[in-house]
């Protein structure tokens, strides 16, 4: 299945007045304020885990063990 972007989606079923209204409400779409720390909070969470992963395998736990943890 292929994903469309919004503008290929919006002139399929918006008129021409709401086509031309959409494409700057999109361009003038503000950047959320908490982004980038979000991303970066999930980032050092993932790294966090597969420390602690790769802690458990070197202490000799079985993948099943490293898991269920």
């Amino acid at each position: 299945m292929v994903a469309l972007t919004t503008l290929e989606v919006l002139p399929r079923s918006a008129s021409i007045d709401n086509m031309a209204n959409a494409a700057t409400a999109i361009e003038r779409k503000a950047p959320a304020k908490n982004h980038g720390r979000y991303h970066e909070h999930l980032r050092m969470q993932a790294i966090m885990r597969q420390a602690r992963a790769f802690a458990l395998f070197l202490d000799g736990k079985s993948l099943v063990e490293i898991a269920e943890t």
